[in-house]
């Protein structure tokens, strides 16, 4: 009885996922009730890591303080810029572990697909720039902090986009879960934008 559940379940899954089986993991997860500690144990590892090292966005901060408090501009939309590159840069993450969880990636059509990814890239980063820059103009009516806050979104979008199509493959090719690479990406870009933002404005906006 377990057995023919279990083959509806996979037969349901094969469906929904457009007839390709999903591959089967060397250490399958059950699905009940019981804490697997060892997962546990790695997974807040992962997090506590993380943790740690997003703190070092403070000490950019502190750096720029100077600038943060004559243009208070940056930290209005500072929470937009980093949460655009997080975005931008889980949701290409994601679909790259999809890929490889699927089957759909592999080392004979990497550079194809990392050759796409760099082309939506471009198209994502200019439609969110537009966006952004108007959103900025148009009720801080500053065109200098708009363009300020323009350029940071522009380099934010782009990097993250491309660090999250290359950092599950990484994680990949390590044998490590690529999983990881969707809060990795978050922390990733949390720091470097503030970094970009602060860089580009004390560039435009203390000249």
């Amino acid at each position: 009885m377990k057995r023919i559940n279990h083959e509806i379940a996979l037969l349901a899954l094969e469906e929904g996922t457009g007839g390709v089986k999903p591959p089967r993991s060397e250490t399958p997860i059950p699905l009940d009730s019981r804490v697997n500690y060892n997962l546990v144990a790695r997974r807040m590892s992962w997090l506590v890591g993380l943790l740690l090292f997003q703190s070092t966005s403070s000490f950019i901060l502190k750096s720029f303080d100077a600038l943060l408090e004559k243009h208070p501009v940056i930290i209005y939309f500072l929470t937009m810029l980093v949460g655009a590159g997080g975005n931008a840069g889980n949701q290409s993450a994601m679909l790259i572990v999809r890929s490889l969880a699927l089957g759909e990636l592999n080392k004979i059509n990497i550079k194809f697909v990392l050759l796409r990814e760099l082309k939506v890239s471009v198209i994502i980063t200019a439609a969110i720039v537009v966006v952004g820059f108007l959103r900025v103009y148009i009720f801080q009516g500053t065109l200098t902090n708009a363009l300020a806050i323009m350029l940071s979104l522009l380099v934010i979008v782009l990097v993250s986009i491309i660090i999250g199509t290359l950092l599950p493959i990484a994680l990949w090719m390590v044998n490590i879960d690529p999983a990881h690479s969707g809060p990795t990406i978050q922390v990733i870009m949390d720091i470097l934008g503030v970094l970009i933002t602060c860089s580009i404005s004390s560039l435009l906006l203390d000249t």
